[in-house]
C-alpha cells in the first residue's frame, strides 16, 4: 500500500496532460522537481514566522467517498474490471455478503487494491457502517497519487504544529468522527468544501483565534441559511455554482475512459437544481441540455446524446457553452467527435 505522499512519483500522466496547454510550462517544471510534503509545508511555516506572522493551521481532507481513486492503472486488467462490475451489480441488488466475498477474492488476486478498496467502501456505506466506509475510502486514495490529502499529510501537519507550537484545527479528525461518510455532505466536488464544511472550518478557526486573544466572537456558529443570506447570492450565482460543480464532478468521474457511475445521481441532482432556478430560459435550456448529454455519455447512451445534440439543436450552441469539461477537459473533444461519428452512421 502507498501513502499518496504527494511526491513527484507517479506524476508522469499529469505532466503528459499539462503538455497540451500553453502558458503553464511552469507547472510542468514544478512537477519535474522532487517534492516532499513535510519539507514544503515546513518551509511555509518558517517563512511565515520569519515575517512575524501569527499562524493557525488546519488538517485537511477531500471527498473520499465521492470519487474513485485517481489510480486506475489496475483497470487495464480485464478480469479485475469485470469483477468490479459484478460487485457494483451485487451492491445495487443489496447482496452485500456476496459483494464482500467478491472483494475478498479480488484482494487475494491483485497487487493494486485501490479500486477494490473503493468498492469495499461502497458496500460499507450502503450498510450504514460509516467508520469502516471512511477507512476503506482512505485506503483506496492512498494507493497512488491523488489530489485528495489523506493520513500522511495530516500526520505531517500535526507533527509540524506541535514542533512549532502552532494552534491547530483538526478538521480531518472532526470529519472522521462526525458519524458521516466523508463525501458530498462536506464537499461540493472532489476537494472544495461545501457550505457545511466551510462553516465547520470557520467555527474552528474562530475558536482558535478567540482562545488565543481572549475575545468574544459574535455569532460564532452561523447556520447555512444565515450565510447564504449574508452572501446575497441570486439565482444566477447559484446557476454558475451548480454548472461549475457539475463540470468538476463529470471531469473526475471519467478517468482514462473509466466511468464512476456512482456519481450519476449527483450529476442529475445538479441539473435538477439548475432547472428550478428563475433565470433566462434559453440560457437554462442550453446548459441543462449540455449537462444531460454528458450524463448520457457516461451511461454510454449514444442515441440519447445524438437526440440532444441534433434534435434539440445543441450542436448550434456548443461554442457558447462554457462548462469545465468543454474548455479544459481532455476528453471533451472526444465526446463531440464520438457523437459526430454516430450521426454519420445514422
Amino acid at each position: 500500500m502507498g501513502t499518496n505522499d504527494w511526491s513527484n512519483r507517479g506524476l508522469e500522466k499529469r505532466k503528459e496532460h499539462l503538455s497540451g496547454f500553453y502558458l503553464i510550462s511552469f507547472l510542468k517544471n514544478y512537477f519535474d522537481r522532487n517534492h516532499n510534503f513535510l519539507d514544503d509545508y515546513e518551509q511555509i511555516i518558517v517563512s511565515s514566522k520569519r515575517f512575524g506572522d501569527n499562524i493557525f493551521v488546519s488538517t485537511i481532507a477531500g471527498n473520499y467517498g465521492g470519487f474513485m481513486p485517481n489510480d486506475v492503472s489496475s483497470l487495464s486488467n480485464k478480469n479485475l474490471k469485470e469483477n468490479l462490475k459484478q460487485t457494483d451489480t451485487l451492491i445495487a441488488e443489496k447482496k452485500y455478503d456476496s459483494a464482500f466475498s467478491k472483494c475478498k477474492e479480488m484482494f487475494a488476486e491483485n497487487h493494486n487494491k485501490a479500486q477494490i478498496w473503493y468498492k469495499t467502501g461502497k458496500i460499507y456505506e450502503s450498510l450504514g457502517k460509516t467508520n469502516e466506509a471512511n477507512e476503506a475510502y482512505l485506503n483506496a486514495v492512498e494507493y497512488g497519487w491523488d489530489a485528495r490529502p489523506a493520513r500522511y499529510q495530516n500526520t505531517v501537519i500535526k507533527f509540524l504544529a506541535a514542533k512549532y507550537q502552532i494552534p491547530l484545527a483538526d478538521i480531518f479528525g472532526k470529519l472522521l468522527n462526525s458519524g458521516d461518510v466523508i463525501g458530498y455532505k462536506f464537499f461540493g466536488d472532489k476537494i472544495h468544501p461545501s457550505l457545511i464544511l466551510n462553516i465547520l472550518i470557520a467555527e474552528n478557526f474562530v475558536n482558535l483565534i478567540s482562545s488565543k486573544y481572549q475575545v468574544d466572537i459574535i455569532n460564532p456558529s452561523p447556520d447555512s441559511d444565515a450565510v447564504l443570506k449574508y452572501c446575497r447570492l441570486n439565482d444566477y450565482d447559484l446557476f454558475n455554482a451548480y454548472k461549475n460543480v457539475f463540470g468538476e464532478i463529470f471531469a473526475y468521474s471519467l478517468i482514462d475512459g473509466n466511468v464512476d457511475a456512482y456519481n450519476l445521481p449527483k450529476l442529475k441532482e445538479c441539473v435538477e437544481k439548475m432547472g428550478k432556478l428563475n433565470i433566462n430560459e434559453s440560457l437554462k435550456d442550453k446548459y441543462t441540455n449540455a449537462c444531460n448529454m454528458l450524463i448520457a455519455y457516461l451511461k454510454g447512451n449514444l442515441e440519447e446524446m445524438h437526440d440532444i445534440l441534433y434534435k434539440k439543436k445543441l450542436i448550434d450552441k456548443l461554442d457558447e457553452i462554457n462548462i469545465f469539461c468543454y474548455k479544459f477537459r481532455w476528453d471533451g473533444k472526444l465526446i463531440i467527435d464520438k457523437i459526430h461519428v454516430e450521426n454519420k452512421a445514422v
